[in-house]
């Protein structure tokens, strides 16, 4: 019988931030602003989800990331009606700092966003 699998199974372990070779952390949760940066060998992908705010700006979401300073990735919705959660990802390379920001708008500025971050480090 054929294996349907590609690529094969491969063993992991998980190790903290800022190592080599499969890292995958939780960096937490955060409100309006979030820095970082990525002190390991390889690549560190970035991941963020959430972007709400609070009282009656709880429905519009909004996620910028930031490498070095240059807009990378951007996810916003800034509809009143339905709850609404936003994601972005993105790259930073090796020595190079990042920020996420969440300030959501509906018409009018909701103050900071409510998001979570993942990191992937390579």
């Amino acid at each position: 019988m054929p294996d349907w699998h590609w690529p094969p199974c491969q063993s992991g372990l998980w190790k903290s931030l800022g190592t080599t070779n499969g890292t995958y952390t939780n960096l937490g949760s955060h409100s309006g602003s979030f820095s970082g940066s990525n002190n390991g060998t390889g690549t560190l992908f970035v991941y963020a989800s959430g972007g709400n705010g609070g009282s009656s700006c709880v429905n519009p979401a909004k996620l910028q990331g930031f490498v070095n300073g240059s807009q990378v990735a951007v996810n916003a919705n800034n509809n009143p009606d339905y709850a609404k959660t936003v994601f972005i990802t993105f790259a930073v390379p090796s020595g190079s700092s990042y920020q996420i920001t969440s300030y959501p708008t509906e018409n009018y500025s909701c103050g900071r966003g409510n998001f979570s971050v993942w990191g992937y480090q390579t």
